[in-house]
């Protein structure tokens, strides 16, 4: 191999009269001039040899330092640039590593993980409208905002349990439990990032077909997407894809309060949706009010729509938090327990459940979140409160030990 040059400098000098370059930049741009200057003809360097000996030749980096670092002083502005290196007829490393720094600076960044918030029952109607109307919606919802627990989620969504019918008006028959919301409500908590609703479930009818379909006009009409058809139906109502960053996902609301769902119907449905989408949860309004234990009818129905497709399933409607279990690897929450709510009559329909989730690339890490309300105002479960809540909930679970020490640490990864 022969050395046409033991040493070369190259001296760059960058003004520094109007910006400051941090340090790991003024590398980057170290960077490209080197691989500028590794791939330059003769007549852009000064040199001291012919340009049929540098022609063909290849740039060879020794050193590559600037002002700040031979001064040892990080702060130093001044980003003049100080370039050791020399030229061979040999294969070059640094023409090879200047290409792939080239590649780096050009990879596209990865993808930010989606993250979602779930909640169970939440109802505004009754006495929550009254507290709404003396406080407006702020009250409910402000420790929880005080601590950022809404910030940075793609999708938040919870069971209305009820219909959002114009003005907030109630139908006749009236019922003993007969809920509506008004539009004007619902916009207000969108204000809290709340962008989707499972509205399947057994009051969603309270206010008749044209409460049904008021519901479906008024959140439309709001921006905010929901799934879910009266108690018992599976239909295309039941079904809504949201894309976020590129990622489709199946929301898929049903309700088994009162009937029985069409198997063969929903075998069509989640199998369709299977195919348009890279992710489905289904939210299940079912099970038996005010107990925490989930049953064997819930059980089998869950682990048939997990072995029809469904990757996550969230439970609501007995008012209380029911345990959780894994089957094939997919988690079934058998019910998150009240969210708002005006049962004030026990401490099991004031404690509730948020399930954090982020999901990145084929990865989904689910956080637990337990809440105690104060007449109606969520506040999070932490320290030893949040811990006897876990151990409590691991006893209504169906967990192997691996899972088991996950709850105990707040959150399960899949």
């Amino acid at each position: 191999m022969n050395i046409f040059y033991i040493i070369l400098l190259f001296i760059f000098a960058i003004p520094t009269s109007s910006i400051v370059l941090p340090q790991d930049f003024k590398e980057v741009m170290d960077n490209t001039v080197i691989h500028d200057t590794g791939t330059t003809t003769s007549e852009d360097v000064a040199v001291i040899k012919s340009d049929s000996d540098i022609k063909g030749s290849h740039f060879n980096l020794v050193e590559n330092l600037n002002a700040a670092e031979i001064l040892n002083s990080p702060e130093y502005d001044d980003v003049t640039s100080y370039f050791f290196a020399y030229y061979t007829e040999g294969k070059s490393d640094t023409l090879m590593k200047a290409a792939l720094l080239e590649s780096e600076l050009n990879v596209v960044p990865e993808p930010e993980p989606l993250k979602f918030l779930f909640f169970g029952d939440i109802m505004l109607d009754r006495y929550v409208k009254t507290i709404i109307e003396r406080n407006r919606v702020d009250y409910i919802f402000s420790d929880l905002k005080a601590v950022n627990f809404f910030d940075n989620r793609d999708l938040i969504s919870a069971n209305l349990e009820g219909a959002v019918t114009n003005g907030g008006e109630h139908y006749k028959p009236i019922h003993s439990n007969d809920f509506a919301f008004s539009p004007e409500v619902i916009d207000s908590i969108k204000d809290y990032g709340f962008n989707f609703f499972s509205i399947s479930n057994n009051h969603l009818s309270d206010q008749g077909d044209i409460g049904i379909k008021e519901t479906e006009t008024n959140l439309s009409a709001l921006g905010i997407n929901y799934s879910g058809c009266r108690d018992g139906l599976v239909d295309e109502c039941s079904v809504r894809i949201v894309e976020i960053n590129g990622k489709k996902i199946g929301m898929l609301g049903l309700s088994m309060v009162y009937s029985k769902l069409d198997l063969d119907k929903l075998s069509d449905t989640v199998n369709n949706l299977a195919k348009e989408t890279d992710l489905i949860f289904a939210n299940v309004h079912w099970g038996i009010e005010y107990v925490h234990q989930f049953n064997q009818q819930q059980q089998i129905f869950a682990h048939k729509l997990i072995d029809l497709g469904v990757d996550i399933i969230v439970g609501h409607h007995p008012h209380v938090v029911q345990g959780m279990e894994m089957y094939k690897n997919k988690p079934i929450f058998y019910s998150l327990g009240n969210f708002v709510f005006d049962q004030y009559f026990s401490q099991a329909t004031q404690t509730g459940l948020a399930l954090g989730m982020e999901l990145k690339d084929d990865n989904l890490s689910i956080l637990f979140h337990p809440f105690k309300s104060n007449i109606t105002k969520p506040i999070l479960l932490t320290d030893d409160d949040k811990s006897n809540f876990l151990a409590q909930y691991i006893q209504w679970s169906t967990l192997n030990p691996e899972q088991i020490d996950q709850v105990k640490d707040g959150g399960i990864k899949l």
